[in-house]
């Protein structure tokens, strides 16, 4: 008899006399296993959609009390050429939108005009500053927000489907 490795694997049990036995037991074990995983990836979807939701809404919420309250952002639509009465009415709707997104019983259709109406948002700020002629560099804060939008609808998606 060789003992070369290539030897050993022709010697393997064939048939009925498999080195190990399917027993419930060991269904059992792989199914737990695998709802386990699923569990786990589940809940780490959740929390990918909340931490990013949350994030993204108080971002928002910020935003539009600030717009509300601080007499700079008053000055700052001046400058990018906006009326003043843009700011309130954007303000007012970044509340209504924050509340379709973080509300449980708005209808899912709802949700997505919420986050189409921040994605026509936030791109109309990225555009509005680059056309007055700041630099790409103004844009750091909209580029995050836009990625915690992305995020939340793309995870709150898997998350309702």
């Amino acid at each position: 008899l060789t003992t070369s490795p290539s030897h050993r694997l022709t010697q393997l049990p064939t048939g009925n006399h498999l080195p190990f036995s399917y027993s419930p037991r060991f269904f059992a074990t792989i199914a737990l296993t695998l709802y386990h995983e699923s569990k786990t990836n589940m809940m780490n979807k959740k929390l990918i959609y909340w931490i990013s939701t949350g994030l993204f809404s108080a971002f928002m919420l910020f935003s539009a009390y600030s717009y509300f309250t601080d007499p700079t952002f008053k000055d700052a639509f001046a400058y990018l050429g906006y009326p003043d009465y843009f700011r309130i009415e954007l303000a007012m709707a970044k509340i209504l939108g924050v509340l379709a997104i973080l509300l449980p019983f708005i209808p899912r259709t709802l949700k997505g005009f919420a986050y189409a109406g921040f994605t026509i948002n936030i791109i109309g700020a990225a555009i509005a500053h680059l056309a007055i002629g700041e630099g790409i560099s103004s844009l750091t804060m909209i580029v995050v927000a836009l990625a915690l939008l992305g995020t939340s609808y793309f995870s709150q998606a898997k998350q309702v489907a």
